[in-house]
């Protein structure tokens, strides 16, 4: 796996953080009174506000906009950081956009693992905000975004990515121990030939156009794309994400059941699957066409493609970080 970009430093001005949380996240909803800690740790160098709507993450970033401030901190987990960046790209300004701060307070908070951000959510906001006070630089990391169909996020995938969140989200318990629990169930429906794995796997068909030019025909298990180079519970099939400027790491997968079981290790590890189980590309756009519906996911979301659709790389925001623990590097 490559090495995360070059750290840039850029020297933030008071007062300039405005905070967003998603009150319906899973740490939120564990801990209600974290609204009011993230509050204080942030004290006047900025204003924590929880929105209930798309609509009012609209309003809070046109107030945090007019207000002048340049780093946008971001409470949740995967799904909130993926609307919140929707709403904000789909404003259409031309103004710069601000820094972005994650604040992890999800389940399994993919995204901010990716970009090397770990920790308490209090104690990351507490690091930037002091550093902020003593107009200390902070360290930033560059990354893209891919958008489609109005959507901004970091990793998309159809097929048996899809399948498998559908059967995650069916389940009731979302957490990192039924994501587990659910791969093993179809590592082992597959050694048997179950139906469970078979339905996870069943091939998409469907064609796909790699920057203008057509992947040879094949039944595909899934077609993913990334920014960051995790899917989720350490496995790291983006190896190539950052291989090149404004450009996301895309996977064709067509290897059989069996085949693909045996290439988890080294997804896991980071390292290219053998000759002849997928394809691998580096792209700035996809597009995917298919003879009838079928679903697809972003950063966790699902959502669903009436036959085709079309995968871009988005504009390169700057986030904050990394961190080791609560203290920036």
């Amino acid at each position: 796996m490559r090495a995360p970009p070059p750290i840039n430093y850029t020297l933030q001005t008071m007062g300039d953080i405005g905070v967003i949380v998603n009150p319906r996240s899973r740490q939120m909803r564990r801990d209600p009174g974290r609204l009011n800690r993230l509050a204080q740790v942030l004290g006047e160098t900025g204003r924590v506000v929880a929105t209930q709507s798309v609509d009012e993450v609209a309003d809070r970033l046109r107030e945090f906009r007019n207000e002048g401030m340049s780093i946008l901190a971001i409470h949740g987990g995967d799904g909130t950081i993926h609307a919140t960046l929707s709403v904000l790209l789909g404003m259409g300004t031309s103004e710069p956009l601000p820094t972005i701060l994650f604040l992890p307070g999800g389940t399994l908070n993919t995204i901010t693992t990716g970009l090397g951000v770990r920790g308490d959510p209090e104690a990351l906001l507490g690091a930037v905000a002091e550093k902020v006070r003593r107009g200390e630089p902070l360290p930033e990391v560059e990354r893209n975004v891919l958008q489609l169909e109005g959507r901004s996020g970091f990793i998309f995938g159809n097929g048996a990515v899809a399948s498998f969140l559908e059967a995650y989200y069916a389940t009731g318990h979302p957490s990192r121990t039924t994501a587990a629990l659910l791969l093993a169930r179809t590592v082992c429906s597959v050694l048997v030939g179950g139906r469970f794995s078979r339905e996870i796997l069943d091939p998409f068909q469907g064609r796909v156009v790699v920057d203008g030019n057509p992947w040879p025909p094949r039944a595909l298990v899934t077609v993913t794309a990334a920014t960051v180079p995790e899917i989720g519970l350490g496995f790291t099939p983006y190896y190539r994400y950052n291989e090149r400027p404004d450009h996301f790491a895309l996977l064709g997968i067509y290897a059989g059941p069996l085949a693909l079981a045996s290439e988890l290790g080294r997804i896991w590890r980071g390292l290219p699957m053998r000759p002849g189980k997928c394809f691998s590309a580096v792209a700035k756009e996809v597009r995917i066409e298919s003879d009838k519906p079928f679903s697809y996911v972003i950063d966790g979301e699902l959502y669903k493609a009436d036959r085709e659709l079309t995968l871009r790389i988005g504009p390169r925001l700057r986030y904050i970080g990394p961190f080791r623990g609560s203290v920036l590097s």
